[in-house]
This record gives C-alpha cells, structure tokens and sequence, in this order.
C-alpha cells in the first residue's frame, strides 16, 4: 500500500486530535493559593539561610590559636588596639 505525502501528512495531523478525543473531558488546572508579596527582611533572611558560600572557609583543627594564655594575648592586643590603653 502506497500512501503519498498529503496521506502522511492527514494521518499525523489526526493524532494529535484523537489523542485530545480520547483524554475524556478537559481538566482544569489546580488553583493556586494566593500569593501574597513576601516581606524584604524575611526574603533576605531566607535567601541568606538557603545560600551556599562561594568559598570553601578554612578552620584548623586545633583552632585559631595553640592555647588559652595566647588567645588572651590576643584578645588583649585587639582591644588596646581598639580602645587604647585605659
């Protein structure tokens, strides 16, 4: 059987259509609650809890600083330099 090219064309322009013939009736699409405009604060808020960093930060394992007396030592340093000697 020879079928030419306006047969070919027919046939697969009528797919579409029994396929819209045989779905049954046409479903509405579900309703969206409303949508209300979300707060700045709250959305800077969620995009920055749901970020991911760009960077990879480094912590050593055994921490900033090798013991207690130096991290006072620095502590000490950091505020002499910040607020001067009182």
């Amino acid at each position: 059987m020879r079928i030419g090219l306006v047969g070919i064309v027919v046939l697969f322009s009528a797919v579409p259509f029994m396929r819209m013939i045989s779905a049954g009736p046409v479903q509405q699409p579900p309703q969206q609650a409303s949508q209300q405009p979300m707060d700045k604060w709250a959305a800077l808020d969620w995009s920055l809890k749901n970020a991911k960093p760009a960077y990879k930060t480094i912590r050593p394992k055994n921490g900033f600083v090798p013991d207690e007396s130096t991290a006072v030592m620095v502590g000490e340093a950091v505020a002499r330099a910040q607020y001067g000697e009182k």
